[in-house]
């Protein structure tokens, strides 16, 4: 008698591997959308609490309608907002990333940053008085969608919301 293996043995062989790799492989896109997926609400994050920031240090300065109606500045890793990201907008406003020699020194891969289309982001910014104390207190809410296109609707939207309090109102 000969030790080895039949040739049905193989075939059965090859056919679990083949199996497995084709599972392991399915796995792939998946993982492919939960990158961009990361980096779209990396980038929202980043975007929000620039936004918010410049409201905190604004309600420090200035009486409440002046700075509630003021549209942020664009931070320098985004294009200029067209138009403005004017508070209580009806439409979602258009902002593309902009790579920058910081981001590079920031770890973002080179072959991200020669695609800046792809990081594009739509926001829609509203300032509301608190109802419980509306000359102390503001609500703003910035919803943020991935791409440049798409629903512009709550269901699909990161939501940000923070209150700003007004020491010393009056």
């Amino acid at each position: 008698m000969r030790s080895g293996f039949t040739l049905v043995e193989l075939a059965l062989a090859l056919f679990v591997v083949a199996i497995g790799l084709m599972a392991a492989l399915a796995l792939l896109p998946a993982g492919v959308d939960a990158g961009r997926a990361q980096g779209d609400d990396i980038r929202a994050a980043l975007f929000a609490g620039d936004v918010f920031d410049f409201y905190e240090a604004a309600a420090l300065e200035g009486p409440w309608p002046q700075w509630a109606s003021t549209p942020p500045p664009a931070p320098s890793w985004w294009d200029a907002f067209d138009p403005p990201l004017t508070p209580n907008g009806p439409d979602p406003v258009r902002l593309a990333f902009r790579p920058s020699a910081a981001l590079y020194a920031a770890g973002l891969e080179p072959s991200d940053a020669e695609r800046p289309d792809e990081h594009v982001l739509r926001a829609r910014l509203t300032i509301q008085p608190h109802p419980a104390s509306p000359s102390f207190i503001q609500c703003l809410k910035l919803r943020v969608w991935p791409g440049e296109f798409g629903p512009a609707d709550d269901e699909h939207a990161t939501i940000f919301y923070t209150e700003i309090y007004r020491f010393g109102a009056r």
